[in-house]
């Protein structure tokens, strides 16, 4: 009838480690296998439509590169950089009027695609209107600052400038321009209606990399992506742990919760003292105490780490594993000799 009552307590205890070991194994997978995803022209999507190859790129060519999680606001963006929004989901009042501080100060902004209308208005003064017109083979109509005269560029066409407003159109036709060029105070806004030649689909695509690292601006200057404009906010707590730390941490607490004995577990509750003769002094006897904790086959196998054997009537604490006790003195301190 024991057997009975614990073999479900094992059964569970299984049952929780396989699952447990069923989560890890999914969430390396998924370290070491990502599947592309991520939201539209942000730097952290490995989706055709996102900008992590052209993060990659700029990281590769010496450019230091920032996914900043945090809200646009005017300590903290310096003029010596480079500020990237593109396809933004939601861009606030307040940050707007932070970009055009930050641009007057000197600061260069590449801003564009949907969800820049409102923005623009508080950026500039007269700002471009964005149509579903676009252009696939743009071609130079003013000179960009590190882009080739006669540097192809491919996009996909799924927007464009018209009219510029007070911006001057710089890649583009007759109709519409992909991309503008304005000055405000000591800096520029590079106004790109379709950034698609910068996601990961085109990239590698005719200039489209000679483009992304024109709008970046002169090397070593850094490179901002807006991120919390794609809803990623600064992490904390576990949150903040890198995705690979976290599998480590699940992988000790599975290995620790596998080495520990389960309430119920037969090695535990048969334990019983074993009678042990000792001859130093006359009429004792030593009792051997077995450590359930060691696990099944531990008894009367591993020596005692407290370098003394201990005398007590009850089962020895978990700091001697095993130890032989005389039943007629109290039991001293653990210690070595």
């Amino acid at each position: 009838m024991s057997r009975l009552r614990r073999r479900p307590w094992r059964w569970a205890a299984g049952a929780l480690g396989a699952v447990v070991a069923l989560n890890l194994a999914l969430a390396l997978a998924v370290e070491l296998i990502p599947e592309p995803g991520g939201p539209r022209s942000s730097s952290f999507a490995t989706a055709p439509t996102g900008l992590a190859a052209f993060a990659d790129l700029l990281a590769a060519q010496g450019r230091p590169v920032t996914r900043r999680r945090e809200a646009l606001d005017d300590p903290s963006l310096d003029p010596r950089s480079t500020v990237i929004v593109l396809d933004p989901t939601s861009l606030r009042d307040v940050e707007a009027r932070a970009l055009r501080r930050f641009v007057a100060r000197g600061g260069r902004l590449v801003i564009g695609g949907r969800g820049t209308d409102r923005a623009l208005g508080a950026i500039l003064d007269d700002p471009p209107v964005r149509t579903a017109r676009g252009v696939v083979r743009p071609r130079v109509l003013a000179p960009v600052e590190g882009l080739a005269s006669g540097a192809p560029v491919r996009a996909t066409g799924a927007g464009g400038w018209s009219p510029t407003g007070e911006a001057l159109p710089a890649l583009g036709d007759a109709g519409a321009a992909v991309l503008a060029l304005a000055a405000r105070g000591r800096g520029r806004v590079l106004l790109l209606a379709d950034p698609s030649p910068l996601q990961n689909r085109l990239l590698d695509r005719e200039g489209n990399a000679a483009l992304g690292l024109a709008l970046a601006g002169p090397a070593g200057r850094r490179v901002v992506f807006a991120e919390r404009a794609h809803g990623y906010e600064a992490a904390s707590g576990l949150a903040a742990l890198p995705r690979h730390w976290k599998v480590a941490l699940g992988g000790l607490v599975l290995a620790r919760s596998s080495t520990s004995p389960v309430a119920g577990d037969a090695s535990v509750r048969s334990a019983r003292p074993i009678p042990f003769p000792h001859s130093r002094r006359a009429g004792s006897t030593w009792t051997l105490w077995p450590a359930p904790w060691l696990g099944p086959g531990s008894r009367g196998r591993s020596p005692s780490p407290c370098g003394r054997r201990h005398a007590t009537r009850s089962p020895p604490e978990p700091c001697c594993p095993r130890v032989a006790v005389p039943t007629r003195r109290p039991p001293p301190a653990c210690a070595p000799d």
